[in-house]
Order: structure tokens, then sequence, then C-alpha cells
């Protein structure tokens, strides 16, 4: 008898093109459960769904909490409706049918494919009908987004959440209105900062009267918000919140979307410069004149230090805190140079912690002192480790070239069988090929910047990451570099 999970799973294009997204759900359950019923050797455990997102991405709460009960001994058994349910990416899902699952004793069922682990008949379809599923997302991802795309051009808001200020119409949820009390504290922003009150103070007078950032408010009003670009969790506004509604045209009554995009569905979204953004005119009831909000925009470019949050590219990004509140520091910009100071006092002020700030040029002196000094960085150890690393990077191409090649292998086996037909063989083997080249063009690239950047003697982000743990600063005077 096997313990056995059901594994459920919808994706947002699906919501996309079916509006009743929970009937997807209810549907796989029902199905999967008088499958399991219809079994005598399975027994059911438990449900793991995931409502939303991608199979081209394994990172999914339900997923792993999957995984966590198949580790526990939980479950040896899991059923899903077909391969697409587990994954649309034909690598990873190979790996887990394959590799993964057997080695765990776990056995995998996918109904509609009619695939048993147990009965491995049709074992060398599988990584074909994985890259299908892999093609069928990524062409459902590019109509959906041509879909969104004409959506945005049309001024209808796309996004999961309205911005704080507003909320979705209840009767058009593609249309935003004013929410009676944020709206009201969006507009006090605008005015205190018009009368000449910093971002800083303005986040201060918000802190005092207790009243809940974006993200609390949001939570607060029973909406599961996670604010992604927030530096580290806190309770209180910050100076860059106050900036961020300050910059957003959105307040003005147009609507602001396509800010960034994806080049692929596996790939991480990226920022687009301003002239590529999609701007509507008038689409909502405006928090603020388009005229105070152009003048606020004028007074803002007047500031004359730059605060570098989030993906910054120093490299003792994340390394360097502040020796006071033991949080992260940020970096500043002024014509005079860079500099670092608390991040806490940047964001929250005085009443958090002190205005501590040391300038960047010293900390990176110190810091080329301390490797100069370190003996692993001295014998070269260091260059060993990236060598390896470098073979590894370098292995992972080798090894999807070598996967590819075996599917082509597989794909002329299924065709001589009588599986597939010419039509299907040649559609197919396209796409490999075409997957061949563009890993061939990513390894030829990978060996250009290693012979580029074949400089040992620089100090690099890598190299400060591997030597030192933290770099502690209680003034312009003492620091404190923890190793590792």
């Amino acid at each position: 008898m096997y313990n056995t999970g059901i594994y459920i799973r919808i994706s947002q294009e699906d919501k996309i093109k079916n509006e009743n997204e929970s009937a997807s759900i209810i549907n796989q359950r029902n199905y999967l459960l008088e499958f399991i019923n219809r079994q005598s050797d399975l027994k059911f455990i438990k449900e793991y769904t995931d409502d939303g997102y991608t199979g081209t991405n394994f990172e999914r709460p339900g997923f792993n909490s999957m995984l966590e009960d198949i580790d526990k001994g939980k479950i040896n058994c899991i059923v899903v409706k077909d391969l697409s349910r587990l994954g649309r990416e034909y690598i990873n899902s190979g790996m887990y049918i394959e590799k993964i699952f057997p080695e765990k004793g776990v056995r995998f069922i996918a109904v509609n494919d009619n695939f048993d682990t147990n009965n491995n008949i049709n074992d060398f379809i599988i990584p074909i009908k994985n890259v299908f599923n892999e093609l069928y997302s990524k062409d459902i991802s590019k109509k959906c987004s041509s879909i969104l795309r004409e959506k945005k051009k049309n001024g209808e808001f796309i996004g999961a959440f309205a911005c704080y200020g507003y909320k979705k119409s209840v009767s058009d949820k593609h249309k935003l209105v004013i929410d009676p009390h944020a709206g009201i504290i969006v507009q006090r922003i605008f005015k205190m900062y018009l009368d000449g009150m910093g971002a800083k103070k303005i986040a201060e007078v918000l802190n005092s009267e207790h009243e809940l950032p974006p993200m609390l408010y949001k939570n607060e009003n029973g909406l599961k918000y996670n604010n992604g670009r927030k530096i580290f969790k806190t309770l209180f506004w910050s100076s860059s919140t106050v900036l961020y509604i300050l910059k957003n045209e959105i307040y003005a009554g147009n609507m602001v979307q396509n800010k960034s995009y994806r080049e692929n569905i596996k790939t991480k979204r990226k920022k687009l410069s301003k002239k590529d953004w999609i701007i509507v005119k008038n689409t909502h009831e405006p928090l603020i004149d388009y005229d105070k909000w152009a003048m606020v925009q004028e007074l803002l470019k007047k500031r004359n230090t730059k605060t570098v949050y989030g993906n910054s590219s120093h490299i003792l990004s994340g390394l360097i805190v502040c020796g006071h509140c033991k949080m992260a520091m940020c970096r500043c910009e002024r014509k005079s140079g860079a500099y670092f100071m608390c991040g806490t006092y940047k964001r929250l002020g005085k009443q958090y912690c002190i205005r501590n700030k040391i300038s960047a040029e010293k900390v990176m002196i110190e810091v080329n002192n301390y490797l100069k000094n370190h003996g692993a960085f001295k014998n070269k150890n260091y260059y060993s480790v990236s060598k390896k690393i470098l073979s590894n990077i370098e292995m992972g191409f080798n090894n999807k070239l070598y996967n590819i090649k075996e599917l082509k292998k597989r794909l002329l086996e299924c065709f001589l069988k009588g599986i597939i037909s010419e039509n299907e063989m040649k559609i197919y083997m396209c796409e490999y090929e075409k997957m061949q080249e563009n890993i061939k063009k990513s390894l030829s690239n990978f060996y250009k910047e290693k012979k580029e950047n074949n400089n040992e003697n620089i100090i690099t982000r890598e190299k400060v990451g591997e030597f030192i743990n933290k770099i502690s600063v209680l003034n312009s005077n003492d620091i404190f570099i923890v190793g590792k």
C-alpha cells in the first residue's frame, strides 16, 4: 500500500484564460481522488496545491511542502493529473521524474499521460512530453503577454494589488478608485513635501501618528501583499517609501505600467527605461493635481544626495553594517564622493539610531589592507576555489548539451517506433537544434568572459565575500572587520 499525496497546480496564465480559476483546482482534486479510490494499492494522505504558480519555476510553496513530507516519510507516492502539472521546464521535470523521486523511493503517476514509474514502458517518451510542455508554456506566456500589453495600452490596471491610496473597483477590477483613508495620507504626503518638509521628516511625522505603512495597511485590510522593495522588515514609514509615493505619476490620475519585463519565462524581470513605460492619461480620479505633481518632481531633482538601495553594484553591499543598530548601511553619493550611512537613521530618523557615516574610500582602504594581510588570500587558496566554480559552470553547460543530444536520440526512436509522425519529429528536432544553438552561444560567451576577466590582482565582490563575514562601523574612525 502506497501513502499517496496528490499535487495540484494552476498558473496565472490559466487564470487569464479561465475567469473561474477555482474550478480548475476543484476539478483536478475530484479527478485525482476518484482515481485513487479506484486503485487498491493507493491510500490518500494529503493534498498539495499551488494556486497561481507557473510551471517553469519549481520554487512553489505546495511543491516544497510535498518534498518535505517525502523526506519525512509521510508519503511515498505522488499523483498528478498530467506531467504539465508537475512542471513545464523539461530539464528539472525530467530530473525529478528520472532521478530524485526514484532515489527517494517515491512512485510517480501522471494519470492523463498513462505514466507510472512502476511501469516504465513509456519512459523514453517522457522527456519529449516535458519539452512539449515547456514549448506550450512559452507559447501561452507570449499570448498572455500580448493580451496584457493591450490592456495596459487601453489604460486598464492589470496589477495584483492597487498602489497605496487606491483600491480596485468592485465592479471592474481593471479600474482604480480612491481608498478613503489611504488617499488622504497620500494627499498629506504631497502637501507636507510642497510645504518644505523632507521625505525623512514626513516619515517621522507619519510614524509619530502611528499610521500603518503601505504593506501593513494592505495586510490589515485582508490583502496578502508583500513589498518586494523593502530592505529589511520594518513596522515604520521610511524615507524611501515616501519618495516612492512622491515620484509615482499614478497619483496624478495617469495609469503608469510596463516598468519592467522578462526576456523569457525562465529569466528574472528587468527594469525598463522611462521611454518604454506605458502611460495612459486620465484613467482614474487623481489624488493630486498634475501641475502640483510636476512641481514635486522638479523639487526632487534638486536633491543633491543619491541613496543607492537594493541591487547595488558596490562590492561591500550586504556586508557593511552599523555598529549601533546592527542593520545594513546604505551607500550614498555626493559630488565630493561616495559614503556609507546607517540605513536605519537614513530611513527612520535619529530616534531609531545615530547619524553614523563613513567615507566609502576609507572602508575600501581598510578592506584592502585586511585582504593583503590575510594568510589564505596571500597563499592564493582563493584561486583554486575560483577555478573549481568556473569548472562547475562549464560542466553545467556541457551537461545540458549532452541532455539535448540524448533527447534527439530518443526522438528518433519514437519516430522509428511509429509513436510520432515525421512532421512531429521535424518540429521537435527544430526546437532541439535551437536549444542546442543557444547553449553553445552561452558557452562561447562564458569562455570569452573567462578570458577577459583573468586578472587575479583585482579585489572583487567574490574575493571579499570569501574572506569577510561582516564589516561593522561604529564611527568614522572605528571599523571592525569580522573574517570567516
